[in-house]
């Protein structure tokens, strides 16, 4: 496809509200639409800010994993369960360490693993 193909229809998709095929889109063809980003709409522009914004911080999402592993803590935390917080976050320091680990967690995590020193 060359690049009228590739911001035509990018456009087009992003004015339907199709955001997850243009955001496919976009990813497919990045180098193509960050060289032509002028070509394209104000939302498509904002969209392609965002995909590139993420590409950028990609060593710190989070991954379903994770979550789990977070969930569990929040679920233990809840219960004062601080040996199962302990089993949990065994091998697990780099997770504690990621910046937005700390929204995630609710008040009783936080504390606990204040108070066991995990942080």
């Amino acid at each position: 496809m060359n690049f009228k193909e590739v911001i035509t229809t990018i456009n087009q998709l992003v004015e339907r509200v199709d955001l997850v095929k243009a955001r496919q889109n976009i990813e497919l063809n990045i180098n193509i639409v960050n060289a032509n980003k002028r070509f394209l709409s104000q939302d498509a522009r904002e969209l392609l800010d965002f995909i590139n914004n993420q590409r950028g911080t990609n060593s710190d999402t989070i991954t379903r994993t994770e979550m789990v592993t977070i969930s569990a803590i929040n679920s233990f935390a809840s219960k004062f369960d601080v040996k199962s917080i302990r089993n949990t976050i065994k091998n697990k320091e780099q997770l504690l360490m990621k910046k937005g680990i700390w929204t995630l967690l609710n008040k009783d995590a936080k504390v606990i693993l204040k108070s066991i020193g995990s942080i």
